[in-house]
């Protein structure tokens, strides 16, 4: 955990060949945490130097993070940068692992429970795959909103736009799959009951909270090793935790949660960035502490109808 990736990818010709002022030469813990000083953020926002990453056919994990620009400060302080911290251990992972990442994804953790996957831009697009929806003029096309894979920015070239897009996600949030799939995964690594990983493990990733409360999709959390802590308010003023990760962008938005006190994996999904709407179904205050800025976001709101109906049922 406390090992510096310069010392795992001691021969990695494509991480020597990064920028050190951009990507510092980080812990495990602190790639785990999004506490490794990492400041860059890039997307696929139709800006040129994006767009020939996302054309490359020739793609390596590498040419992503040198898109990165912004120098790193010193690690320690919370900054949310998927893309940065998840390749970095997407790396580690394939040279420690000595295999690609989606066979160590298979293999090492969703084969034996039978769990279904694919890796964007490594797995074939699926034609069954959802089509993206969104505001079209964030990813380069006109403005309104609409399918974003027919976007004439990736048709014109003959793209196809989850390809694309994944070369811009892949370790930070390239897997596809199903709802029912993704339910089974978040019970089977988080629940006591689970056969994913160790127990150790499961304590390992329930006890990773930093003790500060972030906000990410507008709802107070608390980070660890790539897994929130959230509090949901319900209704009639009773709080109910959850392990998880919120998601969103490129078309698409999610969220998975394991609510220890129900004993049970949730995954809700949507072919569209609903997460970014405005709106709150949040009642008054959150907990104890001041109301949210813009107040929950629907996909938050989701997730507490769920746990409503599911405390009703029980």
């Amino acid at each position: 955990m406390d090992d510096r990736v310069s010392t795992l990818l001691p021969e990695h010709t494509g991480y020597k060949s990064l920028e050190v002022s951009v990507i510092p030469d980080a812990t495990i813990r602190d790639l785990l945490l999004m506490r490794a000083g990492i400041l860059g953020a890039h997307g696929d926002r139709g800006k040129q130097e994006s767009f020939t990453v996302m054309a490359n056919p020739n793609w390596e994990p590498v040419d992503t993070l040198r898109l990165l620009s912004k120098p790193a400060r010193a690690p320690g302080i919370y900054q949310y940068s998927p893309i940065a911290n998840s390749y970095l251990l997407g790396l580690v992972a394939e040279e420690m692992g000595d295999n690609d990442l989606l066979s160590l994804y298979r293999t090492k953790l969703v084969n034996p429970l039978n769990i279904k996957i694919g890796l964007l831009p490594v797995t074939e697009t699926p034609p069954t795959l959802a089509k993206a929806y969104a505001e079209r003029s964030n990813y380069g096309g006109p403005q309104g909103f609409g399918d974003i894979t027919k976007i004439e920015t990736y048709t014109s070239y003959g793209l196809d736009y989850h390809q694309a897009d994944g070369r811009l996600s892949w370790a930070g949030a390239g897997i596809i799959s199903t709802p029912t799939n993704i339910a089974r995964w978040v019970y089977e690594l988080m629940s006591p009951n689970g056969s994913a990983v160790s127990s150790a493990i499961t304590t390992t990733l329930t006890e990773s909270f930093a003790d500060e409360w972030i906000v990410m999709t507008e709802s107070r959390q608390k980070y660890g090793f790539h897994v929130t802590l959230t509090e949901h308010y319900l209704s009639d003023g009773r709080m109910i935790l959850s392990y998880g990760h919120p998601g969103g962008g490129s078309g698409f938005a999610s969220s998975i949660l394991y609510v220890p006190s129900l004993d049970i994996g949730i995954s809700i999904i949507a072919n569209t960035e609903i997460n970014y709407q405005t709106g709150s179904c949040e009642p008054s205050t959150e907990g104890s502490g001041p109301k949210l800025k813009y107040g929950l976001n629907p996909m938050s709101c989701i997730a507490i109808g769920f746990l409503e109906t599911l405390i009703a049922d029980n």
